[in-house]
């Protein structure tokens, strides 16, 4: 039974113009892009008709992935055609299930409770909202661009209860679980999550993916999350970001100088992501389960496992928009 599901799924699927090829494994699940990244009919050959990218924080559906713990999905792009690209996974965060993974017992990933480290991402807005792609559909970064809104501090993009057996897919724990967020959580989380001053969508799905997976009520899960921002914002992170606004920046020295007061240790929990490797965009940090015992911005940090680099995607030099 086995060896005919595996042959199954290297059977070849047609989809609008565009084939998956025989070495691929069809998979089931989302693609939410992280980064405007280039998307390819063939990853081999850097083939990208139209040259189509996909939009940061919007989501697409997942086809196939080139290999078993492939760096490649397939995903439906609508407006490409051939609609069926190649994306690779460094560029977004995704939740799937292949077909052999569908007989199994194993929903750990999907499973309340499990994760056993949270993500807490953070986002310099203008970076954001100056360079990434769709940003049309965003009105808080209509109002920043437009200089209706000003927001010179740290922004939440979201705080992820993750499960390093997962890697990035562990989410949708009770997905539809609604969020109910009080008047006072609103106009508190605002500032900090600037979509918050003119819909809650994106808060929603935060919720939806993340928030279910931890016990917090939501009001409380959005409160520790913005307190957490404000913490990041006003330590040396934040302060040496703002000293850059409108200038160039040098990973190697931001990471050099918060070494020198955080300690490499904490410094490996801190990874950067950048708009076309130049402009500042995010700041991913790691914290431990029980980060909440630890006073200190530190003592959170040295919590949680670490991270892959500091630099992430970004070039030796990058920008921080004004």
């Amino acid at each position: 039974m086995v060896w005919i599901l595996k042959r199954l799924i290297q059977i070849p699927v047609i989809l609008g113009f565009a084939a998956i090829s025989f070495a691929s494994i069809k998979v089931e699940g989302v693609f939410e892009a992280t980064m405007p990244c280039s998307v390819f009919q063939s990853f081999r050959q850097d083939t990208n008709p139209g040259d189509i990218k996909v939009i940061p924080r919007q989501q697409y559906t997942v086809y196939a992935r080139n290999k078993t713990n492939g760096e490649w999905l397939q995903i439906i792009v609508p407006e490409a055609s051939p609609s069926l690209r190649w994306v690779n996974l460094s560029c977004g965060q995704s939740d799937l299930s292949s077909l052999i993974q569908l007989k199994g017992s194993n929903h750990q990933c999907q499973t309340k409770g499990q994760y056993d480290s949270y993500l807490l991402a953070v986002s310099w807005q203008h970076g954001f909202c100056q360079h990434a792609t769709g940003v049309a559909s965003k009105p808080e970064c209509t109002a920043i661009n437009q200089q209706q809104l000003s927001i010179y501090n740290l922004t939440l993009h979201g705080l992820w209860p993750t499960r390093q057996s997962c890697g990035i897919h562990y989410g949708y724990c009770e997905p539809d679980k609604k969020m109910d967020l009080t008047p006072s959580t609103i106009s508190t989380l605002a500032p900090w999550m600037p979509n918050f001053y003119y819909q809650t969508e994106f808060g929603a799905y935060q919720w939806k993916k993340h928030g279910s997976c931890q016990y917090r009520e939501d009001d409380d899960y959005f409160l520790l999350a913005t307190s957490l921002v404000r913490q990041v914002d006003t330590s040396l992170i934040g302060r040496y970001i703002k000293q850059h606004v409108g200038k160039q920046m040098s990973t190697a020295q931001f990471k050099q100088v918060l070494t020198d007061n955080f300690g490499l240790h904490a410094v490996k929990r801190i990874q950067l992501s950048c708009i076309n490797k130049r402009y500042l965009q995010e700041i991913r940090l790691s914290l431990g389960k029980d980060f909440e015992q630890h006073g200190t911005l530190v003592g959170k940090l040295i919590s949680g496992p670490a991270l892959p680099s500091f630099a992430g995607n970004c070039a030796p030099t990058i920008e921080v928009e004004n």
